[in-house]
């Protein structure tokens, strides 16, 4: 790789994932070795670390690892750091697939000894148990970390290494669950748009992610410290539209008591959400141009220009070009937003993201209410492949809440189509799609049958107990190889 060597890698402010390689004296022949590092605290304030973010997280640090393979074809080492020992951060590590994992502030160290024996990989994580003992958080960067440099002869190797691009880290996207190519080109555009400065217009249908999108932009940005605000086209009331836009002075009238930031200036240093903006008023959207052409405000009743570092995000669930035929959005203001486009798909659009997406709202529903995780029927997942989901994910979660309360209050494991609103216990579908849909079902429940399977030891009796399901059925729904 290219770069300065990195003699003190504590000192170089890592990013979540980093590259870095060093030749070997005794086998030049092979080429350089290469070394992964993870940055876990980073991956923890991300999203909510349930198995599917984990499992996401896991397959895409394999895929980086296949592509950065060792001349000789074997596999860079891994490595996870983290600056507060706890053993849920050595779990993260071990189930997104890290080899070791070491504290900051013993970095440079870990890396010297991985270095010395050749990063061959360790016995598993003997040495997180030292480090979870360990009362003090690391605050900030020690004083004593000694760079490799000083601690290694001239003829040790040299270990160079640069981060790895944003758009390449394949982080996982709460909300966005699933498969299918329309949601995976959703989360490309995220995951290129995120490190960005640049304005971002998201749209799509009511209920399809688009704050959940936002929220995931604004994670994975150089601004995640920063604040997230979100302003609706309704909050802004014409009588005092400028004073809640760039904020006001006090004195500046009558019952300005005291100075007052707007939401532009409270949005400085992190992101602002216009959340559905055909929504807002034509004097809102010349305010909003103006702030975008001259990066600042002018509160009510000062003198001086506050300048002011926002990244805008857009939403609406009208495509843009419509609202700018319609006159709803000034044409200046959108070609000002428009700069990145995220089109949302509609639920309907992505019904093989079905199984996934429930197994993984019912998993959240079921960890907020304290409750066991409902498993759907069969002829109840049947339901949701043929029901059209007009209000999308948001509704599918609302009825899977439902479902899923009533399931609880009877004290049932499962969740039946009579556990569903009308609309979705009686839809049906065309026949051209029958055998799509078949296929998706089988799937959801040979994976729910080998889970259960699975959380039981592989105690098929009780699993088929449990699913109420015979012997004979549970071993033909896993493919026979039970």
């Amino acid at each position: 790789m290219g770069g300065e060597p990195a003699s003190d890698l504590t000192t170089q402010g890592l990013d979540l994932l980093s590259l870095h390689e060093w030749q070997p004296e005794a086998s030049e022949s092979s080429g350089p070795r290469r070394l992964l590092l993870v940055d876990v605290d980073a991956i923890r304030t991300t999203q909510p670390l349930d198995d599917w973010a984990l499992k996401a997280w896991r397959r895409g640090l394999s895929d980086l690892v296949a592509r950065m393979a060792n001349p000789d074809g074997s596999s860079p080492f891994v490595l996870a750091y983290t600056r507060e020992p706890t053993w849920d951060s050595a779990v993260v590590a071990l189930k997104i697939g890290a080899r070791d994992i070491t504290k900051l502030s013993l970095l440079n160290e870990k890396i010297d000894e991985l270095l010395e024996r050749g990063a061959k990989p360790p016995r598993g994580f003997a040495n997180f148990e030292a480090l979870a003992r360990e009362n003090a958080p690391a605050e900030g960067l020690p004083d004593n970390v000694v760079p490799l440099a000083r601690k290694r002869t001239e003829s040790a190797p040299r270990l160079t290494g640069e981060p790895i691009p944003r758009h390449a880290i394949p982080f996982p996207i709460d909300g966005l669950e699933g498969t299918s190519p329309a949601i995976e080109a959703v989360r490309s555009l995220v995951r290129r748009a995120a490190p960005l400065t640049t304005p971002v217009f998201i749209h799509g249908p009511t209920g399809s992610g688009k704050e959940l999108v936002a929220r995931s932009l604004h994670r994975h940005s150089d601004r995640a410290q920063g604040p997230f605000v979100v302003l609706g086209g309704g909050a802004l009331s014409a009588g005092v539209l400028e004073s809640e836009l760039f904020g006001h002075v006090k004195g500046a009238f009558t019952s300005a008591l005291q100075d007052r930031k707007g939401y532009i200036e409270s949005a400085s240093g992190g992101t602002l959400v216009l959340d559905d903006l055909g929504q807002f008023s034509p004097e809102a959207q010349v305010k909003l141009l103006r702030v975008l052409q001259e990066g600042h405000v002018l509160p009510v009743g000062a003198s001086k220009p506050v300048p002011v570092d926002v990244r805008f995000v857009a939403t609406s669930s009208v495509p843009p070009e419509t609202l700018v035929e319609q006159g709803r959005l000034r044409e200046d203001l959108y070609f000002r937003l428009k700069v990145i486009e995220i089109p949302l798909p509609a639920l309907r659009e992505r019904r093989g993201d079905l199984p996934e997406l429930t197994k993984t709202l019912l998993k959240r529903l079921a960890r907020r209410h304290r409750r066991p995780v409902p498993t759907p029927s069969e002829s109840t997942i049947e339901k949701f492949l043929l029901y059209p989901w007009p209000g999308n994910v948001r509704e599918l979660e609302n009825v899977l809440e439902l479902a899923s309360t009533l399931a609880w209050a009877e004290e049932r494991t499962h969740i039946f189509p009579d556990d569903l609103p009308e609309a979705v216990r009686f839809a049906t579908m065309a026949t051209p799609e029958s055998e799509q849909l078949r296929e998706v079902v089988r799937r959801f429940e040979r994976e729910y049958v080998a889970a259960t399977l699975r959380r039981l030891g592989g105690d098929k009796e009780e699993a088929a107990r449990r699913l109420g399901l015979s012997l004979a059925t549970l071993y033909r729904k896993l493919g026979g190889d039970a």
